[in-house]
């Protein structure tokens, strides 16, 4: 065995060894003014991975497997960062609790250490040892690494945006806002947005497909979670159980959908979807028998995972949750991005009728645009009903339909990073700044301003905000590069205009006849 490969496996079985050790070490949740449930077992988990990686594959560099290895690395990031973020004394002001962390975290931070650098350092041998060595400079690398790694780069982008958002609620202005634990449960509820948003640019965003019934399916995932988890179905199944339950169920109720309206296109696809959109909640009001009318199926039994039962009063579990979702939902959606079935979808978006005559099935191409769009709704439905621990047909209105189409558009339909970025951003700003802001016009007690209630004006904002961008950035904010192409080809003078003319003249100067 190599000796520089062999003292770099001793680094993460090291780490390892310390957060195997942090298990049976004092974690003072009590002076951390939290719950922390199951990072422990998290922090174990990630270090057993990486030492296993070491010690199995480590004795060849050009056999490490970097997806496992980046895999590790990001598991490790996300528990140091969340246990220096719940370290922090918030009703103190803030400050540090240096002196009140337990010997387990101090642990367990010191394990997370090591196996990040040594993460860096296996994937370095790798590279090396294929002959491919990254540029120099951090950009560079950084974005060589990104084209080899897709899926893997969401990983660490995830596991990076996980930890820094608890970190960055301890500071101006947001402390100002909301306490850390607040903010953690807005967060965890934007995400449910940011999956209908993922789900719906599936089938808006790629295939081109205008749904404005997309509420419906998450309503379905959230009522299976409903007969599945709760005292009035007499179940408690478990929650992974639940989720692909929850996920498959909605993805035949989309083929339902989407094989009686394979013949519609644009305005006519758009009004049988709200249809269906508006008769699913009917359904689910009128069915007391079955779904207990307009008072809704309550008391939903909440997660529970290695025996550690999540807790109403402990956002840190559903965040954590929450952030593992969306993780597997984006490498899934990237993948399908790229693949054959992707650019399937882009191409009946750009045209049906050329897509067809070039050999694509577009039946089955737009049944699985549906399927897949209405499984990831019934992904949100199941995590929300968890959370919320209480279902009810008012939930799943044509506005939630609205507000989510509403974010496809203004994040930018067909960029998938660009919806989940718009999509997180609008729901941040729904639940929390609108609601501060009715507090701060009254604490600054202009006449009018502190009479506005600025929640219930949410929609008319959106509108205007539809208008503007409809007017001066129609592709959204962040739109796909192929997108943005699509609807700026008239201004495109080689393309449009003159540039067609001239393609049309005939070989003397003449149009043709």
């Amino acid at each position: 065995m190599n000796r520089t490969l062999a003292r770099i496996n001793l680094v993460p079985i090291a780490g390892a060894a310390l957060m195997a050790v942090a298990m049976a070490l004092p974690w003072t949740p009590a002076a951390l003014g939290i719950q922390l449930g199951i990072l422990p077992l998290g922090a174990l988990v990630f270090g057993l991975v990486a030492a296993a990686l070491a010690v199995f594959l480590g004795m060849d560099p050009a056999r490490i497997p970097t997806g496992w290895v980046l895999v590790g690395l990001a598991g490790a990031l996300a528990v140091g960062c969340i246990l220096l973020s719940i370290s922090f004394d918030v009703m103190g002001g803030g400050k540090f609790a240096v002196d009140r962390l337990g010997l387990g975290v101090w642990t367990t931070l010191i394990g997370c250490a090591l196996l990040i650098g040594s993460a860096f350092q296996l994937l370095r041998a790798h590279d090396l040892a294929a002959g491919r060595e990254p540029p120099q400079g951090l950009r560079a690398a950084a974005g060589w690494y990104a084209q080899r790694h897709r899926s893997l780069v969401v990983v660490l982008g995830m596991a990076f945006v996980t930890a820094l958002l608890p970190l960055l609620v301890l500071i101006p202005p947001f402390n100002a806002m909301l306490p850390q634990n607040p903010w953690l449960g807005a967060f965890s509820s934007a995400g449910v947005f940011v999956l209908l948003a993922l789900g719906l640019n599936i089938v808006v965003g790629l295939a081109g497909l205008l749904d404005l019934g997309y509420a419906a399916f998450f309503a379905i995932g959230a009522y299976t979670y409903a007969y599945g988890a709760s005292p009035f179905s007499g179940n408690e199944f478990p929650f992974v159980l639940m989720i692909v339950v929850a996920a498959l169920v909605a993805a035949t109720f989309g083929l339902l959908l989407g094989a009686p309206t394979l013949r519609l296109r644009g305005d006519y696809l758009a009004i049988v979807t709200l249809g269906f959109g508006e008769i699913v909640p009917i359904v689910f009001r009128n069915a007391e028998e079955y779904t207990n009318g307009t008072n809704g199926i309550g008391g939903l039994y909440k997660p529970e995972f290695a025996g550690y039962e999540f807790g109403l009063l402990n956002p840190w579990p559903f965040y954590v949750l929450m952030a593992v979702i969306l993780t597997l939902t984006l490498v899934l959606i990237y993948r399908l991005e790229g693949s054959r079935l992707g650019r399937a979808w882009m191409a009946i978006r750009e045209d049906e009728l050329a897509a067809a005559s070039n050999g694509i099935n577009t039946v089955t191409t737009k049944l699985l645009a549906f399927a897949l769009g209405a499984s990831t709704a019934g992904f949100a439905g199941v995590f929300n009903a968890a959370k919320l621990t209480v279902v009810d047909p008012d939930q799943f209105l044509f506005t939630v339909s609205f507000t989510v189409l509403a974010m496809v558009v203004l994040g930018g339909m067909g960029n998938i990073w660009g919806v989940a970025v718009g999509a997180f951003v609008i729901a941040i700003i729904q639940s929390v700044v609108l609601t501060q802001m009715n507090t701060f016009m009254e604490n600054l007690g202009i006449p009018i301003l502190k009479d506005i209630d600025f929640v219930q004006y949410q929609f008319l904002l959106y509108g205007l905000a539809l208008v503007f961008m409809m007017l001066l950035r129609p592709e959204g904010l962040f739109p796909s590069r192929r997108r943005k192409e699509e609807l700026h080809v008239a201004e495109d003078p080689s393309i449009g205009g003159e540039g067609l003319d001239a393609e049309v003249t005939g070989a003397m100067g003449e149009p043709p006849r």
